[in-house]
């Protein structure tokens, strides 16, 4: 069974770490930084890699940045599926200042774009070959295809709900990782699955969600309505899955703190890969919050290796809510 990733709106992603606290308007000096690839299908894809699996990565890619971009998954081993873009790729900033509970967390995302009209149907169209030919092989049925990220400027916000309509009936489980209009746009041609994390629940809800009763009620009533399984992320208190499989919570082991980059994509990366694989989905999610968890202790957008990803499976409970 393959899996495929879609990111419209990839980035380079710079990430700074300093000890002490920032100060704006001054000059702020840092202890660390690197440079990664950026983009969460693209994250995916990596983490993909490093459990094994090729996951061939749909992209966008322009000018110098996006050279540098290409050249680096190039060395990581990744598959690209890329069309240039007259646009260059964006740039994103990650910063990191403090410690322990004084951290301070901040990000400065690049717009993106613009595509043009002829570069998103190239992808489109390039993407839709790959899975209408691999979906039409019975050895190879049941591919994953995860759409992730933002849009960049030039694309419609129903651009995911295309692709899923485009795609129906032709056996691909559709995972939708985005936010605002184009997660809500997505949802209405009831994709396999999305993976919101709290705000963007929140933001489907129409509302802030607080307590855990409320949480747990929009979940399983996205479920009931789209027939869409959920899996929302709830950074530090873990994550809840709705399903035809029931309704699941799974908990996040404590760990320090290094880059809170690609940390949804690790852990949607190993849900994904367990589940293709016939896995349970208790299984999957611990695996999920193991892996997550050993990438937040490693700095920018650094995927664990396979054996990192594993070592928390002990800490890590998953429990059987009831609807």
């Amino acid at each position: 069974m393959s899996i495929y990733t879609l990111t419209l709106n990839p980035a380079l992603d710079v990430s700074i770490r300093g000890a002490g606290a920032a100060c704006w308007g001054k000059l702020n000096k840092t202890d660390s930084q690197t440079l990664f690839c950026g983009g969460k299908g693209i994250n995916v894809s990596r983490a993909l890699k490093a459990m094994g699996e090729d996951a061939p990565a749909y992209l966008f890619y322009g000018g110098e940045t996006g050279q540098a971009m290409i050249r680096m998954l190039r060395d990581e081993g990744i598959e690209i599926r890329g069309v240039e873009t007259a646009a260059p790729t964006r740039i994103n900033v990650k910063t990191i200042f403090g410690t322990g509970g004084g951290t301070v967390l901040s990000e400065f995302n690049g717009a993106g774009g613009p595509v043009s009209r002829e570069e998103l149907e190239a992808l489109c169209s390039s993407l839709m070959e790959e899975l209408k030919k691999n979906t039409g092989n019975p050895q190879d049925s049941g591919s994953f295809l995860v759409l992730s990220g933002s849009i960049p400027q030039g694309v419609e916000n129903p651009v995911y709900n295309s692709v899923i309509m485009m795609l129906r009936n032709r056996g691909v489980h559709i995972v939708v990782d985005a936010s605002g209009a184009a997660l809500e746009s997505a949802l209405e041609a009831s994709p396999y699955m999305i993976k919101p994390n709290l705000d963007e629940l929140s933001s489907i809800a129409g509302k802030r969600l607080v307590e855990m009763s409320e949480i747990l009620n929009r979940i399983f009533q996205i479920f009931v309505e789209n027939g869409t399984r959920v899996l929302c992320t709830l950074s530090e208190k873990g994550a809840i899955y709705a399903g035809p499989e029931g309704m699941w919570k799974v908990s996040s082991p404590q760990v320090e703190l290094k880059s809170f980059a690609g940390a949804g994509d690790t852990f949607l990366a190993g849900f994904v890969h367990t589940i293709s694989s016939a896995g349970a989905v208790p299984d999957a999610l611990k695996f999920a919050s193991s892996a997550a968890a050993a990438k937040v202790e490693l700095d920018g957008t650094e995927i664990p290796t396979l054996e990192q990803m594993g070592k928390y499976l002990g800490e890590i409970t998953v429990e059987r809510l009831k609807i």
